[in-house]
């Protein structure tokens, strides 16, 4: 089976705000299903070309904006490169999560914090004190809790 995948930019037009600019918002398309994102930027409508899926002009604000919907869609092309690769199933709701950072546990600081206190334990008499270890224990319980 054949998989079809698609990257485009349009403007919503229905959230226009005082200055006359909207948001512009990312589309990946996989196999016919849709995920959207905001891009954080806003834009005169006027100025969009929506063949393109760019602003047209020529102004160094244009020609920045335009580099910076290039290297969004690099990245989301680069982003499935991986997950093919990896063999993971590719959806646009995979792509966007692996853009986004969701899915990805993060290891807070209070986690690495009590995994090394019960390390230090396993290793009481051997390379750690008793003392050191409750040492240990106790800043964790005072200062975090």
């Amino acid at each position: 089976m054949k998989n079809t995948f698609s990257v485009l930019f349009y403007p919503k037009r229905n959230d226009i705000d005082l200055a006359k600019k909207v948001p512009v918002y990312m589309r990946i398309t996989v196999n016919g299903r849709r995920s959207e994102l905001s891009v954080h930027r806003k834009v005169n409508v006027s100025k969009w070309n929506h063949k393109a899926g760019k602003l047209s002009g020529t102004k160094e604000e244009v020609t920045n904006f335009n580099n910076y919907l290039d290297a969004l869609r690099n990245k989301i092309y680069d982003i499935q490169q991986q997950l093919l690769r990896s063999g993971t199933k590719i959806t646009s709701e995979a792509i966007k999560n692996s853009y986004l950072g969701h899915g990805e546990k993060q290891i807070m600081l209070l986690e690495i914090f009590k995994n090394h206190n019960e390390e230090m334990e396993m290793l009481i008499g051997k390379e750690y004190a008793l003392n050191t270890v409750k040492k240990y224990k106790t800043a964790y319980k005072c200062k975090f809790q």
